[in-house]
């Protein structure tokens, strides 16, 4: 039970001691916890814990906000929010990061 508390409080306090308002801080931290959702396909740490999969994401997102600041900005915490968690499993166990 640590570990979803673990990737949900870090980005949480690093974006808030940079002082982002508190609904962003929400969102990047509740986009966090989505790489665990494989755990309900019993394929934990796969395909939705590698950063290439995180760039096939965010790329087409970013160029389909580009013009719109604040989806663009949302795009942009989800990212670091999904990094956070990536980066923290590499010091558990075995993350198959690409």
């Amino acid at each position: 039970m640590v570990e979803p508390l673990l990737h949900f409080a870090v980005p949480f306090a690093s974006l808030r001691a940079f002082g982002l308002d508190l609904g962003k801080v929400m969102f990047a931290s509740l986009v966090a916890l989505m790489p665990d959702i494989d755990v309900l396909f019993q394929i934990h740490r796969s395909q939705t814990h590698s950063f290439v999969l995180l760039a096939l994401v965010t790329v087409p997102l970013l160029v389909l906000t580009w013009n719109r600041r604040s989806l663009r900005s949302l795009v942009l915490l989800g990212a670091f929010g999904v990094s956070v968690h990536l980066v923290l499993d590499l010091f558990q166990s075995s993350t198959p990061v690409l």
